[in-house]
């Protein structure tokens, strides 16, 4: 859980730039955003009830106008896999350590596995 919105940012940048995708956003964007979806940075994580930043259509870079702060469990579903198809995706994969050419593996599997369903 980030501690302040300038270093949620900069992980989000990081993070972002790994995935090939880029951030335009300001902090005061980020804020914004975060003012609109009626939120703190206190409740940006990881667990279904708690919200990430998500690109409308899980498309494009993330840019003002084209994100905005939903659950993950919302954001998941954007990605147009069904539950049950990511239980088993989760099952698959879980206690298995991964190499980075891996974990690329996966994602891409993952996206191509959605896309179908």
């Amino acid at each position: 859980m980030p501690k302040n919105v300038k270093l949620y940012l900069r992980s989000k940048k990081d993070n972002a730039k790994r995935r090939g995708y880029s951030v335009s956003l300001t902090e005061a964007d980020v804020q914004q955003l975060l003012d609109e979806a009626g939120i703190t940075v206190d409740q940006i994580g990881l667990r279904k009830e708690e919200y990430v930043l998500g690109r409308y259509g899980d498309t494009g870079n993330y840019d003002m106008g084209n994100c905005r702060f939903i659950t993950r469990e919302e954001n998941r579903s954007e990605q147009g896999c069904s539950p049950e198809t990511r239980r088993l995706m989760s099952l698959a994969s879980t206690g298995k350590p991964k190499s980075e050419e891996h974990r690329k593996n996966i994602s891409k599997a993952r996206k191509r596995v959605c896309q179908e369903h």
